[in-house]
């Protein structure tokens, strides 16, 4: 009870003052006392992505094994047969001719076993044919196959090079081969709409009533191509329009889906070709 009442009224005049404000009524920061920084709602969600965001950079770099990309290093003899190819390709007379004499092999073939006389067999540049002759004098091989069992002959057939295939014709390639789905060569010229081709095929007694694997004949096939006109030849070729397919389809059926189907569709059923098979 040592206190006077003087200091008693004191210490409760204290409790009872309000504290002070850290800012004035206008939102003011007192002298002496520094102002935090809130960041906006959007700065806020813009940092936030960025802690978020991958560092792609050093993420890849830990992993990646660096390295430069450089032409395959070839052999000699590879490399004058990538320049015999090109040369083919690009009907090039002279330079098939100066490969050939470094050493080249005129039967080489690129990884599908595609040989230079199936190159030039189907190609259409303005050399192609004395780049062919090159080649045959220079024995290369007339029956090879590729992988998918095309010859060079079939390569100018399906391309519809009526010169190169006179010419494969006079050195005695074989007319009736056949490619690993069984299509001929007077097959592959239909396809081409090489409808004078096959006229020249059938002249050299190419089967005109052969099928391949699925059971298609080249009327088949000139049906499936809406060539009205060779379906007409073939017609009166006495080719068969009541033949069925593997699946029991006519050419008729198959001609269904071809452009100028009405057209073939009426010459097939003049010949009782019937699509109910």
């Amino acid at each position: 009870m040592g206190a006077s009442c003087s200091e008693v009224h004191r210490a409760c005049a204290d409790l009872a003052a309000p504290k002070a404000k850290a800012t004035n009524e206008r939102g003011a920061v007192p002298a002496g006392v520094a102002r935090r920084s809130v960041p906006s709602d959007s700065e806020s969600d813009a940092e936030s992505q960025v802690s978020r965001r991958p560092d792609f950079a050093n993420l890849l770099g830990r992993r990646v094994r660096h390295f430069e990309v450089s032409e395959p290093d070839l052999s000699p003899q590879a490399q004058l047969t990538e320049d015999l190819m090109r040369a083919t390709r690009a009907g090039d007379y002279d330079a098939m001719l100066d490969v050939l004499a470094k050493g080249a092999a005129v039967n080489s073939t690129t990884q599908r076993r595609q040989s230079p006389l199936m190159l030039a067999a189907a190609a259409r540049t303005p050399g192609a044919n004395e780049c062919m002759q090159l080649l045959l004098d220079a024995a290369a091989e007339l029956e090879a196959k590729d992988v998918l069992g095309w010859s060079a002959l079939l390569y100018a057939c399906r391309n519809n090079r009526m010169g190169q295939v006179d010419m494969l014709l006079k050195a005695r390639a074989q007319l009736q081969i056949a490619d690993h789905g069984g299509r001929t060569a007077v097959m592959l010229a239909t396809l081409e709409g090489g409808n004078h081709l096959v006229q020249i095929l059938a002249e050299q007694r190419a089967q005109l009533t052969k099928k391949d694997q699925r059971g298609w004949t080249p009327l088949f096939h000139a049906a499936s191509e809406g060539n009205v006109d060779l379906v007409k030849w073939l017609l009166r070729k006495h080719c068969s329009a009541q033949d069925v397919d593997k699946d029991r389809h006519t050419a008729l059926m198959v001609a269904y889906n071809a452009p100028n189907n009405t057209k073939v569709a009426h010459h097939l059923l003049k010949r009782a070709c019937s699509c109910l098979e």
